[in-house]
C-alpha cells in the first residue's frame, strides 16, 4: 500500500522429517512406560491391596501410585508435546534431561517417607524447575527468571526444613508417616 516491503513476521514450522535425537525420544517412550507400569500397580494395588516400601525411608500406597500415575501422564504429554515444540532447538537434549529428572524426583518425593529425604527430594525439585525454567543459556529474560527461581526454591527449601525440624522436635518422628500419626 506504501509501496514498502516488509519481512514475513511469521516463519514455517520446524521440519520434523529429519530423525530426532535419541535422548529425548529415549525418554519420551521410556516416561510413558513409567505411566503403563503405574497404571499396572494401581490396578494391582486396587485389586490386591497393601502397600510397600522401605520402613522409615520410602512408603508406597495406594496414593503414591496414584499420584505416579498423574505424575508420569503429564509428563508424558509434555515430553510428547515438547519433542515437537523444541525440534531444532540446540537446549533439547539438556531439557529432556532436566524434564525427566524432575519426573523422576517428583515421582520419589510422593513416596518419601523420610523427612530428610522428603527436604533433599523438594530442594532437587526446585533446583530442577529452575533449571527448566531458564533452558535458553542466551536469552537474559530466562536467566534472570530462573535466577530468582532458584532464589524463591531455595528459600522454600529452607523453610520446608525449618518447619520439618519443628515438626521432628514437636513428634520425636523422622518420618512423614510417623510425624502423621502424632
Amino acid at each position: 500500500m506504501s509501496g514498502h516491503s516488509s519481512k514475513p513476521t511469521v516463519g514455517p514450522l520446524p521440519d520434523t522429517t529429519v530423525d530426532s535425537p535419541f535422548v529425548p525420544v529415549a525418554l519420551t517412550r521410556l516416561v510413558w512406560s513409567l505411566f503403563a507400569a503405574s497404571v499396572a500397580v494401581l490396578i494391582a494395588s486396587v485389586r490386591f491391596g497393601g502397600g510397600w516400601g522401605v520402613p522409615g525411608v520410602v512408603a508406597v500406597d495406594g496414593l503414591t501410585v496414584l499420584m505416579w500415575v498423574v505424575v508420569t501422564f503429564f509428563s508424558g504429554v509434555v515430553h510428547s508435546y515438547s519433542r515437537r515444540y523444541m525440534a531444532g532447538s540446540a537446549h533439547k537434549t539438556r531439557f529432556f534431561v532436566a524434564m525427566s529428572g524432575f519426573t523422576a524426583v517428583v515421582m520419589a518425593l510422593v513416596a518419601a517417607d523420610h523427612v530428610a529425604l522428603f527436604g533433599f527430594l523438594w530442594a532437587a525439585m526446585g533446583l530442577l524447575m529452575a533449571e527448566l525454567i531458564g533452558i535458553t543459556d542466551g536469552w537474559k529474560q530466562a536467566q534472570a527468571a530462573a535466577a530468582v527461581a532458584r532464589k524463591y526454591f531455595t528459600a522454600s527449601s529452607v523453610l520446608l526444613g525449618v518447619a520439618l525440624t519443628a515438626l521432628w522436635l514437636e513428634t520425636g518422628a523422622t518420618t512423614i508417616s510417623g510425624i502423621g500419626a502424632a
